[in-house]
């Protein structure tokens, strides 16, 4: 018999009142494409609101094959979202205190409200 996992308090069947609930439920099935789009749509009415375009600085660092693919899709993302972008690319060999002096830099910088620091980053 499994055992319930914390929060949960077995029944009289033995289930977990959280696994008894999940059976009577039924699964919805979304429509990801559509619901990102949406929310797309949502961020650039909003972004057109605000006195001037918001600003996402975004650090990479090393040559993951994946988080290229992903920092582009951030990038292209925002950029359809009415936003203001940059990507600054550092090697894998960047120091700590590289990184960090990069993050700093871009925080000093009005035009930039937001900063991503893509994971994984090499050992540093």
């Amino acid at each position: 018999m499994r055992r319930p996992c914390v929060g949960e308090r077995p029944g009289p069947t033995g289930l977990s009142q959280t696994r008894r609930q999940a059976e009577h439920m039924s699964a919805t099935i979304i429509n990801g494409r559509r619901l990102a789009d949406e929310v797309i749509q949502g961020v650039m009415a909003a972004a057109r609101e605000l006195p001037r375009c918001p600003g996402l600085g975004v650090v990479i660092v090393g040559d993951d094959p994946a988080s290229h693919i992903y920092v582009r899709g951030k990038q292209k993302r925002a950029l359809e979202a009415g936003f203001l972008t940059e990507v600054v690319s550092l090697t894998e060999d960047t120091s700590e205190r590289e990184v960090l002096e990069t993050i700093e830099t871009l925080n000093a910088r009005d035009e930039i409200d937001g900063i991503l620091v893509q994971l994984p980053l090499p050992s540093l």
